[in-house]
């Protein structure tokens, strides 16, 4: 049975004020950590492929692979350090009055927040936290993001993902950060874990097409 929610019990934080600590799954981080380790070797292997095909004069290939190498020995660095320092923290999340802080990052502001969800996800079953962001191009200058961190905010579509390997599930996470949103922005939450979506404009030189009640219909 997943845990159940934590009390309301808060710690102070200057920034985001009162918050809720979230701690982190370590035995996950443990796992993924060793992930990344074991993807080092397979990136040193395909670098050696590519040096046979390059030998062979398969250089567009060659040069695929190594690029493909390196992207991958640097998301694995980058991400591994990361659960390697969050190994040494109890906590991976703080949710405040004023905003949200991920154990590796600066704090975000509700006000910098468009919406909390992911709509890939089935309803109520996230797989990750998903943070819809305002404005990403203000948010990587406000907070000085590095060159993999703008990478990765690119890849995301511009959304600001924190993922997964929390105490709690991942739709608890989500569930409080998005009632704390929602009394930031003093409205009610709701239940569901995506956030909402517009509705489609009319078409416009495009009059909308009323149809007649069966009652209302006249014989000719």
């Amino acid at each position: 049975m997943p845990p159940a929610l934590p009390s309301e019990t808060r710690t102070p934080n200057p920034v985001l004020g009162p918050s809720l600590p979230i701690a982190d799954n370590h035995s996950r981080t443990r796992w993924r950590l060793v992930l990344w380790v074991i993807m080092l070797p397979f990136c040193a292997l395909g670098v050696s492929i590519a040096k046979s095909d390059f030998d062979a004069g398969n250089t567009l290939i060659a040069v695929l692979q190594v690029a493909a190498a390196i992207v991958v020995a640097i998301y694995a660095l980058y991400v591994g350090r990361d659960d390697l320092k969050q190994l040494r923290r109890p906590t991976r999340l703080l949710i405040g009055r004023e905003g949200f802080q991920a154990s590796t990052g600066s704090p975000v502001m509700w006000p910098e927040v468009a919406s909390i969800g992911d709509p890939k996800s089935p309803q109520g079953d996230p797989r990750a936290i998903r943070v819809q962001l305002n404005d990403s191009r203000a948010f990587v200058a406000d907070h000085k993001l590095s060159l993999v961190g703008q990478l990765l905010l690119r890849y995301n579509h511009g959304d600001l993902v924190l993922g997964s390997g929390f105490a709690l599930t991942t739709a608890q996470v989500e569930t409080l950060m998005r009632k704390q949103l929602a009394d930031f922005r003093g409205v009610s939450s709701t239940e569901p874990t995506s956030p909402s979506r517009p509705k489609p404009r009319p078409i416009k030189g495009r009059r909308p097409v009323v149809r007649p009640a069966a009652g209302d219909r006249t014989k000719r």
